[in-house]
C-alpha cells in the first residue's frame, strides 16, 4: 500500500511541491474566448520504504481497514491466483456505495461490454497483479483488490449526487485502467479540468456551481495522500466565436475572480491548490488544429450531432466554419492530444502578462485527463472521443512519436444544463443585479427555469456543507451518521438537536455537565458539542434555523419539557422536516447574497 503521497504541480507555469493542485483558467484569443477551470492533482508518489497494509483482512464485500505498521509487504496468502479482470471489477462496482451511471446504462452492464470488446483492461490487470507479486512480494489477492478499490471508489464516488455520470463506456474503461495504474506507478500524473466558455453576457450568480463537482473530486483525491499515488492535470475549454477581445478578457477575469473568491472563502483548504489560467494567441497550435479539423470533417460521421453543433454556433453569432473550428479546439484544450514538440505553454496565469509567456517550456505528458462538464458537453465529448480515436489510428499507422494520448475520463455534472456563462433567460440572476437591486430572495418560481434553480441549489448546498465542516470534528461516533448530502446533513443536525434537547430536559441535567440556565437553545447546542470557538456566524444561523422550527413545533423552551408531554414526542415528523428545509433554504439565500455584496464591494 502506498503510504506517502506528494502531489507536484507539473504545469509549465509552476513547479511546486504542493499536496495537490486545482487549476482554474479562462482564455481569450483571436476574438474567440475560452474559459476553463481545471483541477490539477499533480504527481502523487509513494515512498517504498514505508507501506500501509490491512491490519486484518476483511471479507471481500466488507469494510476496508488499513493501518500503518509492518516493515514488510509480505502478507499471509489468501490466494495467489489472478482472477479475470471482468470478475474483479464486477466486485468493485458492487462495493461502491454511490456509483455514477454511464450512458443511460449501469456500470455493471457497461463493464461487461468493455470485456467483450477489447482486452486493454485485462492486460493492465495482468501488469498490476504482476507488480504486486514481484515488486511488493504480495500474493494476498484481497489486499490487491482493496487497494484498487480505494482508488476506483474515489474516482467514481458520487455521494453528493451532483453528477450525471460517465459519458461513455470508453470513459469507464480508462477509469478502470487509471485505478490500477495509480496503485502501481509512483509518478502517475492525472489532471482534472472543467471548462468555462467565453461570453459577453453578465456574470451569473450560479457560475461557481459548475466547479463544485471538480472541487469535491479534488477533496476525495487529497484524502488518498497517505495511501496512493496520483498526478493529476487536465484542461478543458469552451470557445465562443465573434467576441470582442477587450470585452472578452474583461468577462473572463470577472468570472475567474468570482470563482476564486468563492473557493477561497468556502474551500480555503484548497486555495493553495488552485490556479487560474487564460489562453493566448498561440494556444490552439494551428498545425495540430488543422489536422484535428480534417479528422472531424472526414472521420466523424454523426451528421445529426454535427448539425446540432452548427445550430448552436449560429445561435451564438457564429457559422458552420466557426462551429467546426470551435468543436475541434476542444481536443487541444482538453488535452485529448498533446503535441510533445510544442515550444510554448498553452496557457498563462490569470493576472499575468500574456506577453511574458516563455518559449521552450517543459511540457508535462499527463497519464490521464479527467474532464467534468455539464449536459451541454455530451455532444462535444462524442466528437472528442471519435476524432481522437481516428487521430490515434492514423498516428500509429504513420509511426508518429511526437503525439501523446493520455487516458481520457469524461464525466458529466448536473450543473450547467444551461451553461453558467450564458445569461440568455429573463429568469437568470446576475451578480450585477444583486449588487444594484435590493434582492432578498433567490427563489425562482417559474418552472421554466428549473435548470437555473438546480445550479443555484447545488451552490447553496455546497455552501451549507462547507459552513458546517467544523461541526463534525466535535460529534462523537461520527461514522454512525450519514452526512454525504445536504439532505442527510440537515436530518443529522435535526436529530442531534433533538438529542441534546432530550438530554438537557432529563432529571435536572444529570446526563451532562452543560450549564443550561438562562441559555438560548443555540448556546446549549454549542456548549454541549464544544462548538463555541469553532462555529462561525453563518454556521450558527443554520443551526439556529433548525432550532427555531423545532421550537415552534413543540411550543415549549429548549431543554425543558412539560408533565403532559413525553420525551418520545420530541421527534421530527415529515412536515417539520419540510419546514426545516425551507427555513434553511431562506438562510442560505441570504448567506449567498451577503457573500456577493461583501466580496464584490471590496474590489469595486
Amino acid at each position: 500500500m502506498i503510504d506517502l503521497i506528494q502531489i507536484n504541480n507539473y504545469t509549465t507555469f509552476i513547479h511546486s511541491n504542493q499536496n495537490s493542485n486545482m487549476l482554474l483558467y479562462n482564455r481569450n484569443t483571436n476574438n474567440q474566448l475560452n474559459r476553463s477551470l481545471s483541477a490539477d492533482v499533480s504527481s502523487i508518489y509513494s515512498s517504498h520504504r514505508q507501506r500501509y497494509r490491512s491490519s486484518s483482512e476483511s471479507d471481500i464485500f466488507g469494510s476496508l481497514r488499513v493501518t500503518p505498521g509492518s516493515t514488510s509487504d509480505q502478507e499471509s496468502s489468501i490466494s495467489s491466483k489472478r482472477i479475470a479482470a471482468s470478475l474483479l471489477f464486477q466486485r468493485l462496482i458492487k462495493r461502491c456505495k454511490s456509483s455514477m451511471k454511464i450512458a443511460e446504462s449501469t456500470l455493471e452492464k457497461a463493464a461487461n461490454k468493455i470485456f467483450q470488446e477489447d482486452q486493454e483492461v485485462e492486460i493492465q490487470w495482468q501488469k498490476t497483479f504482476d507488480f504486486f507479486m514481484n515488486e511488493r512480494q504480495c500474493n494476498n489477492s484481497e489486499r490487491i483488490e482493496n487497494e484498487i478499490y480505494e482508488c476506483f471508489n474515489v474516482l467514481i464516488n458520487d455521494e453528493r449526487r451532483i453528477m450525471i455520470g460517465l459519458d461513455s463506456i470508453s470513459s469507464l474503461k480508462d477509469l478502470l485502467i487509471a485505478s490500477m495504474r495509480i496503485c502501481t506507478e509512483p509518478n502517475f500524473k492525472l489532471e482534472i479540468r472543467i471548462g468555462f466558455g467565453g461570453t459577453p453576457d453578465l456574470l451569473t450568480l450560479r457560475t461557481p456551481s459548475y466547479a463544485i463537482a471538480g472541487i469535491y473530486l479534488l477533496e476525495r483525491l487529497l484524502q488518498l495522500r497517505e495511501k496512493f499515488t496520483l498526478n493529476q492535470s487536465h484542461s478543458a475549454a469552451v470557445k465562443v466565436n465573434n467576441i470582442d477581445q477587450v470585452i472578452g478578457k474583461q468577462h473572463a477575469n470577472e468570472m475567474l475572480l468570482y470563482i476564486k473568491m468563492y473557493i477561497d472563502h468556502y474551500h480555503s483548504n484548497l486555495s493553495n491548490f488552485v490556479q487560474y489560467e487564460m489562453d493566448h494567441l498561440n494556444t490552439y497550435q494551428d498545425k495540430l488544429l488543422e489536422r484535428i479539423i480534417e479528422h472531424y470533417k472526414f472521420d466523424y460521421h454523426d451528421e445529426q450531432i454535427k448539425q446540432e453543433l452548427i445550430n448552436q454556433a449560429i445561435s451564438r453569432g457564429s457559422n458552420e466554419q466557426g462551429s467546426i473550428r470551435y468543436t475541434s479546439m476542444h481536443l487541444i484544450i482538453f488535452k485529448d492530444i498533446i503535441d510533445k514538440n510544442s515550444s510554448q505553454s498553452l496557457f498563462y496565469l490569470l493576472d499575468k502578462n500574456e506577453n511574458n509567456i516563455q518559449d521552450n517550456e517543459l511540457i508535462c505528458l499527463y497519464d490521464s485527463i479527467i474532464t467534468i462538464g455539464g449536459p451541454v458537453e455530451v455532444r462535444f465529448n462524442k466528437v472528442r472521443h471519435e476524432v481522437r480515436q481516428a487521430f490515434i489510428k492514423k498516428s500509429k499507422k504513420n509511426n508518429e512519436e511526437n503525439y501523446h494520448f493520455p487516458l481520457s475520463i469524461r464525466m458529466l455534472s448536473k450543473a450547467g444544463h444551461t451553461p453558467v456563462y450564458y445569461h440568455n433567460k429573463s429568469g437568470e440572476i446576475t451578480v450585477d443585479q444583486i449588487l444594484k437591486d435590493p434582492i432578498i430572495d433567490l427563489d425562482l418560481i417559474n418552472t421554466t427555469y428549473k435548470d437555473i434553480k438546480l445550479d443555484i441549489s447545488i451552490l447553496k448546498e455546497d455552501i451549507g456543507i462547507s459552513l458546517l465542516k467544523s461541526v463534525w470534528n466535535h460529534i462523537p461516533c461520527l461514522d454512525k451518521y450519514n452526512i454525504s448530502t445536504w439532505e442527510n446533513i440537515v436530518l443529522t443536525l435535526t436529530n442531534l438537536c433533538l438529542k441534546v434537547w432530550q438530554i438537557h430536559a432529563r432529571n435536572n441535567n444529570s446526563q451532562c455537565q452543560c450549564l443550561v440556565k438562562d441559555q438560548q437553545a443555540i448556546d446549549q447546542i454549542c456548549e454541549h458539542y464544544h462548538l463555541l470557538n469553532d462555529l462561525n456566524d453563518d454556521g450558527r444561523l443554520i443551526i439556529n434555523g433548525i432550532l427555531n422550527v423545532l421550537g415552534k413545533r413543540f411550543r415549549f423552551p429548549f431543554g425543558q419539557i412539560t408533565e403532559r408531554r413525553r420525551l418520545n414526542t420530541l421527534n421530527s415528523d415529515n412536515n417539520t422536516q419540510i419546514k426545516i428545509t425551507n427555513k434553511l433554504d431562506e438562510i442560505l439565500n441570504q448567506i449567498l447574497i451577503n457573500f456577493i455584496q461583501t466580496k464584490f464591494s471590496s474590489i469595486t
